[in-house]
């Protein structure tokens, strides 16, 4: 559309009501429905709500990563999160909506196989949040190792999964892992680690979160 200016106030003859006729020319393209993107302001804040229904796309809330690069150290045979907790709290999920987590560190244990680590929604494993009978951990040997988050496995929520031997969180591929069937409600998320034997150690930690709705 072109740009409307108003006409002079000393519209005197032919000449000037042409300014007249090219105003109403370009209103009537917006009147017509020839309003587009590059006649909306970015100013206008129009609300997803007023969209038509196939123009909205999927509602969304993104939450402050968790970024810790430190490396920290737990001794014990229980879950818990680290002394800086690997944890995203206040997560609305809608109903129908889903959660989407991204996780990647680089982690190692003491002792062979005896480092372990899972996602937990509220302090309970995914597995019992989902009511899946078999819960998934993780587990790492003595060197340093990738770890990231996977996809849901058939009938297990294999959320976390032990990669490559590395030295630092370039050598980590982050993927998005989507947690549905989920009640309506506000969620904690955290990374949680225990070790069977021995201690376990993580670095270079990064936790991400979004929600998705209708």
């Amino acid at each position: 559309m072109s740009k409307v200016t108003l006409p002079r106030t000393n519209q005197t003859g032919t000449n000037e009501w042409a300014d007249v006729e090219a105003n109403d020319n370009a209103l009537a393209e917006v009147i017509n429905g020839k309003l587009d993107n590059e006649n909306i302001a970015a100013s206008a804040n129009i609300a997803r709500s007023k969209l038509e229904g196939g123009a909205q796309g999927i509602a969304g809330t993104w939450y402050t990563p968790t970024i810790v690069a430190t490396e920290q150290t737990r001794e014990s045979a229980t879950f818990g999160t680290l002394s800086t907790p690997d944890e995203i709290t206040g997560v609305v999920v809608p109903t129908n909506g889903t959660i989407r987590v991204g996780f990647t560190a680089v982690w190692k244990s003491s002792v062979a196989a005896a480092g372990r680590a899972a996602l937990t929604l509220n302090g309970a494993a995914i597995a019992t949040v989902l009511n899946v009978s078999t819960a998934e951990e993780s587990t790492v040997g003595t060197t340093f190792h990738a770890l990231s988050t996977a996809g849901l496995g058939s009938g297990t929520p294999k959320i976390l999964l032990t990669g490559a031997e590395v030295s630092s969180l370039s050598a980590v591929g982050a993927s998005w892992v989507e947690i549905e069937a989920l009640t309506a409600g506000t969620y904690s998320l955290a990374i949680q680690f225990r070790a069977t034997s021995g201690s376990v150690t993580v670095k270079e930690r990064k936790l991400k979160a979004e929600v998705h709705g209708f």
